[in-house]
């Protein structure tokens, strides 16, 4: 169906009651802001106007125990201290460390502990400190902690695997005080601290511009959160990250679980924070070879409890995930294993393997092994017995299809694509392996045909059509195409160049050194729905060298998005609430719409996006496809 009509839907809204304005309220969203167990620092600012300079960082005597700090002259935290660590209350010691609180909060000269019914020695007030801790990890010498594999998290959030709340922060600016707030995530999803799978996430913040005056912590015109629905939004979701557990990356893979959640996969990843003087990363900064991360609602987190999340294989081999699907339970990223060589590119593939990971209760991946596939082993060469069996991969109606590239030795069709299949359930079992031969699923590596004259980068079913995107002469040429088929296996027809890509060269916003780039490893996300109703696609941007053009440039290593119409493919009319309304998206096409489904049927005029209230009569629409 290349039309479709959409039924009526009534929305029923009421407005939402804020909290009485009082000043300006200044918000930021800091975009996943992150340290991870024991390493990691960085500086996050309310307001340059203020010199508020806070940092977030594990202590320097005591790397177990991650805190806010403010600078001691400008910026400080409302905190309470321990009175006696050897001898507190394991029952009260929500009592000592940051005022950790709810939304709704005053936070002001006069703010008070929220728990009372849990206070020691006297304390109701909370003071001004340069600094107060998210969690206490005592020593071997606590008479009530068991030693020192135990852990307090400290403050009103109690003792669960996840933890939200707020801050209440000072800034000191001459002779004026402002107050403000900063909202955190603590995840300790164990009670050994000495782990490294803790982290410690900023979220948003923010403060009142009116001296002397209190804020509610929550309070401020914060945005209801969701994932960015522009190619301009995602752009500056993974432009606003630089942290030590994501900095920049390729490959730029995404998929939707079946819990709703949405993994982005990455190859070779810089953790760091930029400098902003230089716009380059501060010192210290380092490469993995892998890293997954889990995006909800504009926000971007560490999927996995390490850094990479596949780990080299013993004998020094790098894997670059590129795939990723559900099975049985478990979760399966698609891998290419990568050698190191002193010559031609500096690497080879040696064939594809399966990282296995157990999905946990909050979504988060533990590694859990390498899993052989067919292509296990297998150096890339020609034909194909030589198939990388690594380039993507797509569950469908109870098969994983399998995507790979094998050269040729043309320099003019350098590579060739191909598909194969696998019951879902039968994955791990090598002889369940079926190989597309241009007629039927074969059960032999050696009689696969392409599926097409050049190197496989994405596939995605799309609108009930299967969509690869590919770049010519083996992913570094300049013309991004799309292709359509009816099935994984193809055929691909409606060749087409959905946008332009080459190599050049930028400076870094900072400085006016010019850095040289490649694009390459285009990507369709179609499980995000774009305002435009158009298809979410990526590219990597990577540094022709790492040092000089990467090091020096910290917006380089990270993709760039567009919003694409393809020709050729179906047309879904998508629709959406936004408060009391109604927002409908198409990619091409003309919008119609009529008073019942029989008609008559008459031309709107907008473009996508449009806005409709339904609260001013029923209406139905639907999408006119040349």
């Amino acid at each position: 169906m290349r039309n479709k009509k959409t039924a009526p839907i009534f929305l029923a809204t009421a407005a939402l009651a804020g909290g009485a304005a009082h000043g300006a309220v200044v918000y930021t969203n800091f975009h996943d802001l992150t340290i991870i167990g024991r390493n990691g620092t960085t500086e996050f600012d309310l307001s340059p106007d203020f010199n508020s300079h806070y940092f977030l960082l594990y202590q320097d005597s005591n790397s177990q125990k991650p805190e806010v700090r403010g600078d001691g002259t400008n910026s400080f935290v409302l905190a309470r201290t321990w009175q006696d660590t050897n001898n507190m209350d394991l029952g009260n010691r929500t009592y000592g460390g940051l005022p950790l609180t709810p939304g709704g909060v005053a936070v002001n000269g006069q703010m008070h502990d929220v728990n009372a019914a849990k206070q020691q020695n006297g304390i109701t007030t909370l003071t001004v400190q340069n600094n107060g801790y998210f969690n206490e990890r005592p020593d071997n010498n606590d008479d009530d902690t068991g030693g020192s594999a135990s852990i307090y998290n400290v403050g009103d959030w109690g003792n669960t695997s996840t933890n939200s709340a707020y801050v209440g922060l000072v800034m000191v600016n001459g002779g004026a005080t402002n107050f403000g707030w900063a909202h955190f995530i603590w995840s300790d999803p164990s009670a050994d601290s000495g782990e490294t799978n803790a982290q410690l996430t900023l979220i948003d913040a923010a403060y009142e511009s009116s001296p002397n005056t209190g804020i509610l912590t929550g309070e401020g015109p914060v945005a209801a959160p969701a994932s960015p629905d522009t190619a301009t939004g995602w752009f500056q979701l993974f432009q606003q990250k630089n942290d030590k557990t994501w900095s920049g990356s390729d490959q730029v893979t995404s998929y939707r679980a079946n819990s709703g959640l949405d993994y982005w996969l990455f190859g070779d990843t810089v953790l760091g924070n930029r400098n902003p003087a230089t716009g380059g990363y501060q010192s210290g900064w380092t490469m993995v070879a892998n890293t997954i991360l889990i995006e909800s609602n504009g926000i971007l987190s560490s999927a996995t409890f390490n850094a990479p999340a596949v780990p080299n294989a013993a004998n020094g081999d790098r894997f670059w995930t590129q795939g990723i699907f559900e099975a049985n339970g478990y979760m399966y990223a698609l891998c290419s294993q990568v050698r190191s060589t002193n010559v031609g590119i500096g690497f080879v593939l040696e064939g594809g393997k399966l990282a296995k990971f157990v999905i946990q209760p909050s979504g988060r991946l533990s590694f859990l092994t390498m899993v052989a596939t067919p292509g296990t082993g297998v150096v890339e060469g020609i034909g194909p017995t030589a198939i990388q069996w690594a380039a993507d991969a797509v569950v469908d109606h109870g098969f994983v299809y399998v995507f790979g590239n094998s050269k040729t030795g043309n320099p003019y069709v350098p590579q060739l694509g191909y598909v194969c299949r696998v019951p879902a359930t039968n994955v791990e079992t090598l002889a369940a392996w079926q190989y597309w031969d241009g007629a039927g699923w074969n059960a032999a590596m050696s009689n696969s045909a392409p599926i097409l004259t050049d190197m496989i980068s994405g596939v995605r079913p799309y609108n009930g059509a299967w969509v690869m995107l590919h770049k010519p002469f083996s992913g570094w040429g300049s013309s991004v195409y799309a292709e359509i088929a009816p099935a994984p296996q193809g055929p691909y027809t409606s060749s087409q160049i959905i946008f332009e890509s080459p190599a050049g060269k930028t400076a870094n916003g900072v400085t006016t050194n010019l850095h040289s780039y490649v694009t390459y490893s285009p990507q369709p996300h179609p499980e995000y729905d774009l305002a435009s109703g158009k298809l979410l696609v990526s590219i990597a941007w990577n540094g022709s060298d790492l040092f000089q053009d990467v090091g020096n440039d910290a917006r380089l290593y990270k993709p760039r998005f567009y919003e694409v119409a393809l020709t050729g493919a179906p047309v879904h009319l998508n629709v959406k609430s936004s408060g009391s309304s109604l927002v409908l998206s198409w990619p091409s096409g003309t919008l119609l719409e009529a008073p019942t489904p029989a008609g008559p049927w008459t031309t709107n005029q907008s473009t996508a996006p449009y806005t409709n209230n339904p609260m001013s009569g029923s209406k139905f629409f639907k999408v006119q496809v040349p």
